[in-house]
């Protein structure tokens, strides 16, 4: 299976730094996932990963964990859609914000935000509560992120409803005047 991470167009190296901790990524094992794509953003560092053994000498490439665990990762710092990569995936895990939560759930992908904390006023807090709170993702920041992940088998995420345009349309036509 695959994971995605992506942090949009911010930077938030934390959450990069943590997806790539050896815990973090046994764990994703640990729950099926051995392929890896992470999109760090265009202002963000390339990953580091200290704790894994590089299998080959290239960008994308394998990642041995210990003796019976390995995993394929590969990263970008941006492209001009992501779509795609939210539909291969099993998973995604990424940045609270309102584009990548609307358009990972309308993917029918899981989502897995983590907030950052350092973007204007702590705003995607609210947003991530109220998502959780309809059982549509969960949340977690960078320091709970690897027991939030261990939840994921036991948690069932509600679909996340089509996009309806009726009401908006009729809104805006009793508002013009055209009803």
């Amino acid at each position: 299976m695959l994971a995605f991470v992506t942090v949009g167009t911010t930077k938030f190296d934390s959450l990069i730094d943590r997806i790539c901790d050896k815990d973090t990524l046994d764990t994703l094992f640990d729950q099926g996932y051995v392929k890896l794509r992470i999109q760090y953003g265009p202002l963000g560092r390339v990953p580091r990963l200290e704790n894994a053994k590089r299998e080959k000498r290239r960008k994308n490439t394998s990642y041995v964990l210990s003796e019976k665990k390995r995993i394929e990762i590969e990263w970008f710092p941006i492209k001009s859609s992501i779509k795609k990569d939210l539909e291969e995936a099993s998973l995604v895990i990424g940045h609270a914000g309102a584009g990548t939560i609307l358009e990972t759930l309308r993917a029918g992908t899981n989502l897995v935000v983590v907030t950052n904390p350092d973007l204007m006023d702590d705003h995607q807090t609210d947003l991530a509560n109220a998502m959780q709170r309809e059982e549509y993702l969960l949340q977690a920041t960078c320091k709970t992120l690897t027991n939030v992940l261990k939840k994921l088998k036991r948690v069932k995420l509600k679909q996340y409803p089509a996009f309806d345009p009726k009401p908006f349309i009729a809104m805006c036509d009793e508002e013009l005047g055209l009803r």
